[in-house]
């Protein structure tokens, strides 16, 4: 170093806070060559701040050191695994409650009934109001086995008898023919057959009649041994007819898969909330079963329903059936024959109430209320309302039939019966 006192002036005015140009125009005014300047300012300056270059802006801010780059990445690591063990903590209850809904989910009873009242129009003078009920059920879901699952239900058709009496004030010219025929399908389904009972487990749907025409006849009976002879002595034992619908493809880790649709669920809103399926509000339901509830209210979309039901009916080929009992109508009736009445079907927008328990956030009843309306010249109102309730985590046991005739065999023999009838014409 050839200029000592230089370097410790430069340092004694860095001390006492001079700027490092402040220094450089300094000794440029004193007439020091450029060379000499670099030198002093970068012997001071040295293992402290880097000195600008004589001619040059001043020297950025410090740069963090490697050792403190260190400590701010393993202080955002903690506070990452923090924020992670804080989110895992939270989801681990979440995910028990889900298990907990789950484990009262494995077993469901369930019960309801629909109802309806028959309102004429004003045109049909022939016809009066009448109340009925459609059907009554019941019955039982078991999902602890999740790739086995199984259900029972008991159906009872027109269970007052009250169906037959509103269908016989209904005017023989009417044009709400699907109206009517609902109400006929009740009443003489309830004559013929009371009800049902059904189970479901493994690929099949297996079901049996309450009864049937022939099930009180006595074995020795001469119609009964005729018909035995016709369609076969199964069939008149009234056996459970079995359906093959296919079994569910469940998938591996199917429990698990359960409980993580349990705990993603909608809550706040138990069915969502959609363009077919309105979110009004909530109030309290009080206590179902011991459970406090409160009541979510939902109106259906009726456009939507009219339009799915008139598509179903005409993808039946119903309306082709409807226009035949038009035809018949008109015979028995006088009158001119219209063309049916598919397209004055219109259902109402329905209204739908959900009580839902506050601990476990389960549907616990149900109460669905709607119009149908139908007609042209004679329009009449079928004003229905549903109620299902529930209860959960009582274990039940569900036993398929051990016996049972496929579906495919009664068709065949049927149709054999069928044929010997063909024959006599």
């Amino acid at each position: 170093m050839t200029h000592p006192r230089l370097v410790e002036f430069a340092k004694g005015q860095l001390a006492k806070g001079m700027p490092v140009p402040d220094i450089i125009a300094h000794l440029r005014g004193q007439k020091w060559e450029e060379s000499v300047i670099d030198e002093v300012i970068t012997a001071a300056t040295a293992g402290t701040e880097p000195a600008a270059a004589v001619g040059t802006t001043p020297a950025t801010a410090p740069q963090p050191s490697n050792g403190m780059l260190v400590k701010i990445a393993l202080l955002l690591l903690a506070a990452l695994i923090a924020a992670a063990a804080i989110a895992g903590f939270f989801g681990y209850q979440q995910y028990s409650r889900a298990k907990i809904i789950r484990e009262k989910t494995k077993f469901v009873e369930f019960s309801g009934n629909i109802t309806g009242q028959y309102l004429p129009g004003t045109a049909d003078a022939g016809a009066t109001a009448g109340n009925f009920r459609l059907f009554d059920f019941n019955g039982v879901v078991d999902s602890s086995q999740i790739t086995e699952p199984r259900a029972a239900m008991k159906a009872i058709l027109d269970p007052a008898g009250e169906t037959i009496t509103t269908l016989q004030t209904i005017s023989s010219g009417t044009d709400a023919r699907y109206i009517a025929a609902t109400l006929l399908a009740a009443a003489g389904g309830s004559r013929l057959f009371g009800g049902a009972d059904f189970r479901w487990g493994g690929d099949s749907v297996f079901i049996r009649p309450e009864r049937t025409p022939w099930s009180s006849l006595a074995p020795d009976n001469l119609v009964s041994g005729l018909l035995g002879a016709l369609i076969g002595p199964d069939l008149l034992s009234n056996p459970w007819v079995r359906v093959a619908v296919g079994k569910p493809d469940t998938g591996i880790g199917a429990e698990q898969q359960v409980t993580w649709a349990l705990l993603f669920r909608p809550t706040d809103q138990v069915f969502g909330n959609s363009k077919e399926l309105s979110f009004l509000g909530r109030e309290d339901g009080g206590d179902i079963h011991g459970v406090p509830t409160e009541i979510h209210h939902y109106s259906l979309n009726g456009e939507w329903m009219t339009k799915h039901l008139r598509e179903a009916l005409r993808d039946s080929s119903a309306d082709k059936n409807m226009a035949w009992l038009g035809q018949l109508q008109a015979m028995i009736t006088g009158a001119t024959p219209d063309t049916g009445s598919i397209g004055t079907l219109e259902v109402s927008d329905a209204e739908m109430s959900v009580w839902v328990g506050k601990p476990d956030t389960l549907p616990y009843r149900i109460v669905i209320k709607l119009d149908v309306k139908e007609g042209a010249k004679s329009p009449a109102t079928l004003r229905l309302e549903g109620e299902l309730t529930a209860a959960y985590g009582q274990p039940v046991k569900i036993e398929l039939p051990p016996d049972s005739v496929g579906i495919e065999q009664i068709q065949k023999q049927l149709g054999a019966l069928q044929g010997i009838g063909n024959s006599f014409r």
